[in-house]
């Protein structure tokens, strides 16, 4: 499939266990099929995102057959903070029962990254 080649991508059971990750993402994040596949989406948030509101917000609105974009952060096997551009798609089997999500995303790290450097620069140079 082409949108996995140029995007990354997770899917998801209904309960953020994950199903299925294609390359790209191992490539970036680090992680092998072995270190993700069946384990739950909270092994790769940091500890202070695993009960946010935001990721609750995001699995109801999930759940109930919304989808959700935005900017997200993961942690890499490294531990270093990955930074995402995409959406959480919800598929729904005949019945309009979820069946499984799935994320596909851009990796954005390199570019907010200098957006945060950035801004610290102008910060401290507007205190001086």
């Amino acid at each position: 499939m082409v949108v996995n080649k140029t995007n990354a991508s997770l899917e998801y059971d209904i309960d953020a266990n994950i199903l299925d990750v294609n390359a790209m993402f191992l490539s970036v994040s680090g992680y092998t099929s072995a270190d993700l596949i069946g384990q739950n989406e909270s092994k790769l948030l940091f500890e202070k995102d695993k009960n946010s509101m935001r990721f609750q917000i995001l699995r109801d609105s999930l759940k109930k057959g919304s989808h959700f974009s935005g900017e997200f952060n993961f942690v890499s096997k490294t531990g270093k903070k990955l930074w995402l551009n995409g959406s959480y798609n919800p598929i729904m089997d005949s019945y309009g029962n979820l069946s499984k999500i799935i994320m596909y995303a851009q990796f954005t790290t390199e570019s907010k990254e200098l957006s945060l450097s950035l801004g610290s620069t102008l910060k401290a140079i507007n205190n001086a």
